[in-house]
């Protein structure tokens, strides 16, 4: 029995494969020349012819040459796994195992589980391996590849896998305010969720002030649709957003619904909220005024509110603040953390007070080369406007500059921040500030003569803790 590789019907010596001799009617070829149970011929075409042999070694004449092939085994798919599920083309990859005698493969994609007869990606390549370009299709998705040799003949099919795809983030529908208290907003939506990962939970965020361009909190409660916000201040507009969330994190957004709560906001909040505004710059948020309520009771005395506010312009948020608008007033710029860290350490160790670091940021090199001008003349003349409120007179201006030359520009800004031209302007700036008027005569001329002693933060809160102010917080926050 002869068996020639390549369909050689002649039988060269180069091609024959097997050639052996047996008393049986039947035999398994191998690739090594041996009977059954040797190594599988390769994929291919083939030809064999038998002849017989008699006892006496007598050799018959060959049989015509038939022919036989062996086919490859069909390309192995090896990712993605079957039946796995993407909502993004991240780690959405396909691969294969080579074939042999394959020369390109052609991929086909399809949302029919016969995917070779209604195929929406028919794609030709010649690695094991290809990935989509954009998206595919939402839904169930077959695929299989086949294998060609280079005369385009089909050489083998791989099995059908299916893969799942939804890029669809999951949304709020419609947000809702069903329900509006004296300290709570009860809110209501529905959701869409893709058709492969269900929605786990849901991010509540609420804002306050409404138009803030980042959530003043955000709460995570389960897969509920609908949630009671409760510990809001009366006669405040809140606004609202809920995100839904799946194993792959947060989706879209809902727009944002606001409500205004119905309670009358106490005097005591709004006391607190004035505070915040006038001391720090911004709003507090809600558990700040109820932190700042529970401290100062019900209805707080002048001296309770003397020592609340004394605690409160003494913390660090406060001394952050007069720092942070000194680089403001004097370079033009928030302070970097360093140096906010710096100075404000500075001021709460009593290294340094207010003014002496008002009068190191005013002769600093940078305030100096900037703003001041970059000579002394110069810097003096913004000295003027800047802490007496007019421009230099001429006297003035050659006295100080010789000053200048003389002490250094620290302590010339610090006598012109403690003249009682300054003092007095930072006097008149704090009433305007806290009480929405020009200070009375005794009082400019008092507190004038105290400032540059006990500092402007003792004005500010003496100002702060009157019945005046505490009045008008009410007008101011309602």
């Amino acid at each position: 029995v002869q068996v020639a590789k390549a369909g050689d019907i002649n039988f060269s010596s180069v091609n024959v494969v097997f050639d052996q001799t047996t008393d049986l009617t039947a035999v398994t070829p191998s690739a090594n020349n041996s009977f059954n149970g040797g190594t599988s011929l390769p994929a291919g075409t083939y030809a064999w012819r038998v002849r017989s042999v008699d006892a006496g070694r007598q050799v018959g004449g060959w049989t015509v040459p038939w022919t036989f092939t062996v086919q490859p085994s069909a390309p192995s798919l090896t990712s993605p796994a079957n039946n796995a599920s993407f909502t993004s083309t991240n780690g959405l990859s396909f691969s294969w195992s080579p074939v042999a005698g394959a020369v390109y493969y052609v991929i086909y994609v399809s949302t029919n589980p016969t995917p070779t007869t209604n195929s929406y990606i028919s794609v030709g390549t010649i690695s094991t391996g290809w990935s989509f370009s954009q998206p595919p299709a939402t839904g169930r998705q077959y695929w299989t590849v086949l294998a060609f040799d280079g005369n385009q003949q089909l050489l083998a099919q791989s099995p059908v896998r299916s893969f799942g795809f939804d890029g669809t983030r999951p949304s709020i529908t419609n947000l809702s305010v069903t329900g509006v208290g004296g300290n709570e907003v009860d809110l209501a939506w529905t959701a869409t969720a893709n058709s492969i990962n269900p929605i786990t939970n849901y991010q509540v965020s609420m804002y306050s002030p409404p138009n803030a361009a980042t959530p003043t909190t955000t709460i995570t409660i389960g897969a509920t649709t609908s949630y009671a916000w409760t510990g809001l201040m009366g006669m405040t507009q809140y606004a609202f957003t809920v995100t839904p969330v799946d194993v792959n994190g947060p989706g879209t957004p809902s727009n944002p619904v606001t409500a205004t709560t119905t309670q009358s906001t106490t005097a005591v909040q709004s006391f607190v909220k004035s505070a915040y505004n006038d001391f720090l710059g911004y709003l507090p948020s809600p558990s700040q005024v109820t932190a700042g309520v529970s401290q100062l009771g019900p209805n707080p005395s002048s001296t309770a509110r003397g020592a609340w506010l004394q605690a409160f312009a003494t913390s660090p948020t406060w001394v952050n603040a007069i720092v942070n608008q000194f680089y403001i007033n004097t370079l033009g710029r928030p302070a970097d953390a360093g140096g906010l860290a710096y100075w404000s350490g500075q001021i709460s160790s009593g290294a340094l007070s207010v003014a002496q670091v008002a009068a190191n940021f005013y002769a600093s090199n940078e305030y100096f080369n900037g703003i001041g001008g970059g000579t002394l003349t110069s810097w003096v003349s913004d000295l003027y406007p800047k802490l007496l409120g007019r421009q230099p007179d001429a006297n003035g201006l050659a006295y100080w500059v010789g000053q200048a030359g003389i002490i250094g520009r620290v302590n010339v800004a610090y006598q012109f921040y403690q003249s009682p031209e300054s003092c007095r302007n930072r006097v008149t700036n704090l009433y305007l500030k806290l009480l929405q008027r020009q200070p009375d005569a005794g009082g400019l001329a008092y507190w004038a003569g105290v400032v540059p002693v006990q500092g402007d933060i003792a004005l500010a809160v003496f100002l702060a803790s009157s019945d005046e102010y505490y009045s008008n917080a009410q007008t101011r926050f309602p």
